[in-house]
């Protein structure tokens, strides 16, 4: 009898511990959406387009995925899931969300309210990707090139290259939330746009913030590189390619292509006298150069010399445009109010950042030169 109490006791005891399904989610009871978009509609009203993914086919082998494309007008983004409730079978379940679109008219205004429902349910995927287009993100959502069946993938797709390739830092939804609130901080977001050429989006920059708001500049793609490295962040490549001195008259001749390899930044403040120095060391190897004259070390020397003069030029370009949107992508307000309290404190950052004397000063070291004789 005692052994038998305490298997019992035993049994009881296990049971209790083992998990259970009180909180599940069957997936057949629900709408999944993997894409939605924003955009400014008529009357101060919200403009939303989902993806909706279907499985079409009978046995296991021929089942084929489908995206299901559902757009409706209301005021928040949650009425707008009000409205699509009514116009799907079953209810929109966000959990597994890929890809927000915000279109650049909307962004303009205040990001946060379209994105407070995604932060305030436990259930939503704050991994999602999110991005600005320019014009229309209805028209970006339902852009489905010829070899692409996902809309989704595709568009994660190209903002996961972008984030390899040094163009984007990779920030998703959960990433920018600190940065919508930080004071001293701005950030990026990807810009994209619908091309008509193979009816496909292409990354063409980066979209510069400041606050909560789309400033309407766009850092373009050529120079996205520099700035990612600028503010930090490295993919898994880096590549460059610039115009060096006319070598001969076809002109590839005179483009070098170069990957960084590392990167290092050191900020110099001199707050009383409203100047900042920036000090850039790249190490990078040389992927492209027709020329073909580096055995020597005065030639390396030379391109070395037009690299750093190059890269110091369009570093200085770039925190222009940055000051002119007043756009504090480098967090130079942040640190300055961590690591100089004193002097930060006598400033209006928000004015004042516009009028710094911003001085940035690329320095390069060319660590391999390829394996060409």
């Amino acid at each position: 009898m005692k052994k038998i109490i305490v298997k019992l006791l035993t049994f009881i005891i296990i049971l209790s511990m083992l998990t259970g399904c009180w909180d599940e989610r069957p997936f057949k009871n629900a709408k999944i959406i993997v894409g939605v978009s924003f955009d400014q509609g008529k009357n101060e009203n919200i403009e939303s387009t989902v993806l909706i993914p279907t499985v079409q086919g009978g046995g296991i082998h021929s089942e084929t995925e489908k995206l299901q494309t559902v757009t409706t007008e209301a005021n928040t983004p949650l009425d707008v899931r009000n409205h699509l409730d009514i116009m799907v079978s079953n209810s929109i379940d966000p959990s597994k969300l890929q890809v927000i679109l915000l279109g650049e008219e909307l962004a303009k205004k205040d990001i946060y309210p379209i994105l407070d429902v995604f932060y305030r349910n436990a259930y939503n995927n704050l991994n999602a990707m999110i991005a600005i287009t320019e014009g229309s993100a209805t028209e970006v959502i339902n852009t489905q090139p010829a070899n692409e069946a996902n809309q989704s993938k595709y568009l994660v797709g190209i903002i996961n290259a972008a984030t390899n390739t040094t163009l984007y830092s990779g920030e998703n939804l959960q990433m920018i939330c600190a940065e919508l609130f930080e004071p001293g901080e701005d950030f990026v977001l990807p810009y994209l746009s619908k091309s008509d050429e193979n009816n496909s989006v292409r990354f063409s920059g980066l979209a510069l913030f400041h606050d909560k708001n789309f400033t309407g500049e766009v850092i373009r793609h050529e120079d996205a590189v520099l700035l990612t490295l600028m503010d930090g962040h490295k993919g898994k490549q880096s590549r460059i390619t610039r115009q060096i001195p006319k070598k001969k008259d076809y002109d590839v001749y005179n483009y070098v292509t170069i990957d960084v390899l590392k990167n290092k930044k050191d900020i110099k403040y001199q707050l009383d006298q409203n100047k900042i120095t920036i000090d850039l060391n790249f190490s990078v190897r040389i992927l492209e150069y027709p020329p073909n004259q580096l055995k020597e070390i005065k030639n390396i020397k030379e391109l070395t010399k037009t690299l750093e003069e190059e890269l110091t030029k369009e570093a200085t370009s770039i925190i222009k445009k940055l000051q002119e949107a007043n756009s504090d992508i480098l967090s130079l307000g942040r640190k300055a109010q961590a690591y100089h309290y004193n002097e930060w404190k006598q400033m209006n950052w928000e004015k004042d950042y516009k009028n710094l004397e911003i001085i940035p000063n690329v320095k390069v070291t060319i660590k391999d030169i390829g394996i060409i004789d």
